[in-house]
């Protein structure tokens, strides 16, 4: 500015003239839009608020609920600080977040849940937008604010895939560690009165993951356990004045509740992983059943040779199921499949000719690769089950060979070459 020519300080003077001018007029159009909605919303609050007195003057021991309630009034308090300053924007968004508490706490001393769906969303939504405006976010609050945007975003992924009871359980957990959030935030009270209410939060906190995680496995168990007595040293060296220390101890127990979060999800997933296992092992059942009664008046040798071997890897693959081995699993019923696709390419009784003559030569060429890799990867991913598979393949193909079904056998020996190109590149 100093350092500006005369003619271009006089636009630049100009500029800023031009720019509080416009700023007054968007202060006085939002004003406009919004001086209605506001005062209907303010109205809203305030009868909820009421409502919500009564309710609790009812129900003494209804501490989420008394939770809840303190966090409307916190946030219809800014909102009020808002409207004075002429921040009417913020000021409208903290009075939704205080109706979004009050309809939160109402429902809960109602023993009402929750089940608008789009409302629930848009209200947790506002709130993690909300919280990620804070530029002076610590490492634990940002990775719980990218766990939060995260289950946010399954929720929407599995309420359009129609599974409604896991996009609620997504928005359950997305608004956990909002509240978290909000309670860690600096709130304007001295430094034992955020510990105090950080600590009252975390208890919270801590208390839902239990009850949610009663059924949990052993280390999800234990590092919940710990979590539970990082937080209660925390409590105590708040008691004692010690405030550094009681702030480590929070976070510390802080993060191994996220933990308790992220093993919840990997196990959701491993059960989801799991079920669908199984739905592909009925269907491929049924699929295997219904090839079996089209096949029964054909007489093409190499279609019936092809099915009765998907059959027998059908078998091996609920064998692997039953001890467990999910992932050689997973590839046998792949087999399986690849298998049923090439015994419908068979439309005819012997529609199909047998190639030239090559089967040995392509049999010992790929017999010798599987042994290679053998070798080289005997303990990587179950490596070592899906060549051993391939390998039984392939002795069938050449079993289909002996008794001259060449068709067949070539069809084998083709499938066998396209696992090992794809278990290469995996």
């Amino acid at each position: 500015w100093k350092n500006s020519r005369p003619g271009n300080r006089t636009l630049l003077i100009q500029a800023y003239n031009h720019y509080k001018i416009a700023q007054k007029l968007v202060d006085q159009v939002t004003r406009i839009l919004l001086v209605k909605p506001t005062a209907g919303l303010k109205k809203d609050v305030d009868v909820l608020l009421h409502k919500l007195d009564g309710l609790l003057g009812r129900n003494p021991s209804a501490l989420d609920a008394r939770y809840f309630a303190q966090k409307a009034r916190a946030f219809l308090e800014q909102a009020s600080f808002n409207f004075q300053n002429n921040r009417y924007l913020r000021g409208n968004e903290n009075l939704r977040i205080a109706r979004y508490f009050a309809e939160k706490a109402i429902s809960l001393l109602q023993s009402g849940e929750k089940n608008d769906y789009s409302d629930w969303y848009n209200s947790v939504k506002l709130l993690l937008n909300r919280v990620a405006q804070n530029e002076n976010l610590s490492d634990i609050r940002k990775e719980m604010l990218k766990n939060g945007r995260a289950f946010l975003t399954q929720a929407e992924n599995n309420y359009r895939k129609g599974e409604l009871k896991k996009a609620f359980n997504n928005l359950k957990m997305a608004e956990r560690l909002v509240y978290r959030l909000i309670d860690m935030a600096d709130n304007g009270q001295n430094e034992t009165g955020k510990i105090k209410t950080n600590l009252e939060s975390l208890n919270r906190y801590l208390r839902a993951l239990e009850k949610e995680t009663a059924d949990g496995s052993e280390k999800t168990k234990r590092w919940l356990k710990k979590a539970r007595q990082y937080f209660q040293t925390a409590r105590n060296h708040w008691e004692k004045g010690h405030y550094r220390k009681a702030r480590q101890f929070i976070n510390l127990s802080q993060r191994l509740a996220l933990k308790v979060y992220k093993s919840g999800q990997e196990q959701a997933a491993v059960d989801d992983s799991d079920a669908r296992l199984n739905r592909d092992m009925e269907d491929i059942g049924r699929l295997l059943t219904l090839q079996e009664q089209r096949l029964e008046k054909s007489k093409n040798r190499a279609a019936m040779a092809l099915h009765h071997e998907a059959a027998e890897l059908y078998n091996l693959a609920r064998a692997k199921l039953d001890n467990g081995d999910k992932s050689s699993t997973r590839f046998t019923l792949r087999l399986v499949t690849r298998l049923l696709f090439r015994v419908e390419r068979f439309k005819e009784p012997d529609s199909q000719n047998a190639k030239q003559d090559t089967f040995e030569q392509n049999y010992n060429r790929i017999y010798n690769i599987l042994s290679r890799i053998e070798n080289k990867n005997e303990q990587k991913n179950g490596w070592n089950t899906k060549v051993l598979t391939l390998k039984k393949l392939l002795e069938k193909a050449k079993e289909l060979y002996n008794s001259g079904n060449q068709i067949a056998a070539d069809e084998i020996l083709s499938l066998v070459q396209n696992q090992i190109h794809q278990l290469l590149n995996s």
